[in-house]
């Protein structure tokens, strides 16, 4: 029996979801679970392995089984420019804070898209730096670093 893909960026995002989901489900074994009352620190990753993990099931039948003309294309681009984006936040944010890693994850992700508007980037930027230090400074007191300082 042949398995004949009809949607293979269906297919192929599902099947990511069901890896990385797996892969939460079991890395959460390591970890206290828990109660329902009383979560565990592996409760969250645990709960939200096994909702990716069937949502990744459900994509992949959906590209077993629903026709997509359209190819799928790798994007190179976009590609590079959100990974360095990601280790320009991962390196920075220690050492020059929360405000100019987002500044740099912010920007040279931006750089990745079909289209770069300065004033709409700093706008973008701006507004996730606000709810980022509200969220996380503010509201969950959490120890970053905000400034260079």
């Amino acid at each position: 029996m042949k398995v004949r893909i009809r949607s293979p960026k269906d297919f192929y995002a599902g099947a990511l979801f069901v890896v990385f989901g797996a892969g939460f489900t079991w890395q959460s074994g390591s970890y206290p679970m828990g109660t329902l009352q009383h979560m565990g620190p592996a409760y969250f990753p645990f709960v939200l392995g096994l909702l990716m993990t069937a949502l990744g099931v459900l994509v992949v039948l959906r590209g077993l089984t629903v026709d997509d003309p359209s190819r799928v294309r790798l994007s190179l681009r976009p590609l590079f420019f959100v990974v360095a984006g990601a280790v320009i936040f991962a390196l920075t944010v220690g050492p020059l804070g929360l405000v100019a890693a987002l500044a740099g994850l912010i920007f040279v992700s931006a750089l990745g898209g079909p289209e770069f508007h300065f004033r709409e980037v700093i706008i973008f930027w701006a507004a996730l730096t606000v709810l980022a230090l509200a969220i996380f400074i503010y509201g969950l007191s959490l120890p970053f670093k905000v400034w260079p300082v």
